[in-house]
């Protein structure tokens, strides 16, 4: 009885602990199910164009669970950087002594003007990580650079920093997607469909607030999908 009693109490502790926290993972992927892209590695975007990615960061914030349209959740951090090409890097992990129930899920990529306008701050919003301009641009909320067939610029470099918290080239995006896991989330980037909007736009250097930067932030956005295990 003292054995089953023991057995279980620990099969308790288990399940608590397996429910106390959230992990969300995001990857860059080549818009099939489950292909990833890695850094360096050279790809094709159409029959005659490939690019290859070298950095690829973003910020995520403002991170909400929700359950039947009630906020159950919301994360203690003004933001996390995200690179999907750095195992330790691609996640954030949402911990409380008991994660509620949910069933919606919402965030921000990029931060937002609330937290821009105070200025530079520690962790991952440190200006070290390279992805702070100044206190009126504030933070940049996608940072991707590489290699594209196409670009004009030398040695086919294209360089994206795409930020700004406020007018007409606000970059800050939203996002909120149903879900039904409970203890981790995979959330995958078609950077293939992001880039097929760049090409069009055929501007390859992107490092201060414009309107092509808003564009695109708002094409990133749409790439986003949280695959359902």
């Amino acid at each position: 009885m003292r054995i089953l009693f023991v057995f279980l109490f620990a099969f308790t502790l288990l399940q608590t602990k397996a429910s106390d926290s959230l992990s969300i993972a995001f990857t860059a992927s080549s818009g099939k199910p489950g292909t990833k892209i890695q850094r360096n590695q050279w790809i094709k975007t159409g029959a005659h164009d490939s690019l290859r990615i070298s950095d690829f960061r973003f910020y995520i914030s403002n991170v909400q669970l929700l359950h039947q349209g009630k906020i159950v959740l919301t994360d203690s951090l003004e933001g996390h950087l995200i690179n999907p090409f750095q195992a330790e890097q691609s996640k954030l992990m949402l911990s409380k002594p008991r994660l509620p129930e949910f069933d919606e899920i919402k965030l921000g990529i990029g931060i937002d003007s609330l937290t821009s306008v105070d200025g530079p701050k520690s962790n991952d919003l440190d200006p070290i990580h390279g992805m702070y301009w100044t206190w009126q641009s504030g933070y940049i909320n996608l940072r991707i650079e590489g290699q594209h067939s196409a670009s004009t610029l030398s040695d086919n470099e294209f360089f994206f920093h795409l930020g700004a918290y406020a007018g007409p080239f606000n970059c800050y995006q939203t996002l909120s997607f149903k879900v039904n896991a409970q203890n981790q989330l995979a959330i995958e980037i078609n950077l293939l469909d992001w880039f097929k909007e760049a090409e069009q736009i055929k501007v390859w250097k992107i490092m201060s607030p414009r309107r092509e930067a808003a564009q695109l932030s708002k094409t990133f956005a749409r790439a986003f999908r949280v695959i359902q295990p």
